[in-house]
């Protein structure tokens, strides 16, 4: 092949392969920018919508703003003077009638309430003689049987559709009481019984449970008691120490604040730990 013609054909290759990079870079260069934007593009809808389907829930409350924090189910018995003469059958004066065999050395004041038994009669006792409903006349502060509500929150909190439920066997008196208000870190008390023929038990003081509810800020709670029983004549009463119920002498237990707080922080640290496990999952 003739040298002019073999210089011909190397600069025709040499040609092509210079156009043919040219286009390629061209192509590489207007392709890039739509690739970038629709790769941010994705990356913008992905991270919007983790957002969205990963935030933490809302949380409902823990615990109640108002709680049981003492319950009497069963005051001391009312004792008549050693000088006092009773019998143990019916009286024309009903504090004449008394019981011998329920202390030692001791007269029980009792009334026939019903039947033919002289039921023993308990004294008038109360947590805070504060009534939760002020001055009502129908809900007073003392009685043979009674509860204290507590209010854990740093806030008044205002009650309503107050009401509370004995249950003791087949037996589940209600009660309805309307609504009130108790102040930051209050006590109030509720007597369960206190007209009953002057001292007698209106409910039985074994095996029972105390429940209660009532509205606050639109949310109902309740607040509940175990299974309670008191039958000796004692001034102990059952008291919530903020974990458990425990039976001791009357308002030396102080409910703690902190078992109320504990569960709440708890809750956010365990919903931020599970938020950005699964954000950072992927």
């Amino acid at each position: 092949m003739p040298v002019q013609h073999r210089y011909k054909m190397k600069t025709l290759l040499l040609l092509v392969i210079v156009l043919g990079v040219l286009t390629f870079s061209n192509a590489s260069s207007m392709t890039e920018p739509d690739s970038l934007v629709t790769e941010n593009k994705s990356v913008t809808v992905t991270h919007t919508s983790t957002e969205k389907n990963l935030s933490p829930p809302e949380w409902p409350p823990c615990c109640p703003p108002i709680i049981l924090s003492q319950v009497e189910l069963a005051s001391p018995f009312k004792f008549l003077p050693d000088n006092t003469t009773c019998t143990p059958q019916p009286a024309v004066y009903p504090q004449h009638s008394c019981l011998t065999n329920l202390v030692p050395d001791r007269k029980v004041e009792c009334s026939y309430i019903s039947g033919n038994f002289c039921e023993p009669l308990h004294q008038y006792t109360s947590g805070t003689n504060k009534s939760c409903f002020g001055d009502s006349a129908q809900f007073l502060s003392s009685g043979t049987q009674w509860f204290d509500l507590y209010n854990t929150q740093n806030k008044t909190v205002q009650l309503q559709y107050f009401g509370y439920k004995l249950i003791s066997g087949n037996d589940m008196p209600e009660s309805e009481g309307g609504g009130f208000d108790i102040g930051p870190h209050e006590k109030c008390t509720l007597a369960l019984s206190n007209n009953y023929s002057q001292g007698a038990l209106e409910v039985k003081p074994v095996n029972m449970t105390l429940e209660v509810s009532y509205y606050s800020d639109g949310k109902p709670y309740t607040t509940a008691t175990p299974s309670l029983t008191d039958t000796y004549n004692d001034s102990g009463t059952w008291q919530f120490d903020g974990n458990k119920w425990v039976f001791a002498e009357q308002n030396t237990m102080a409910v703690p604040e902190f078992p109320f707080a504990v569960p709440v922080m708890l809750i956010g640290i365990i919903s931020t730990i599970v938020f950005y496990r699964m954000r950072f999952r992927k």
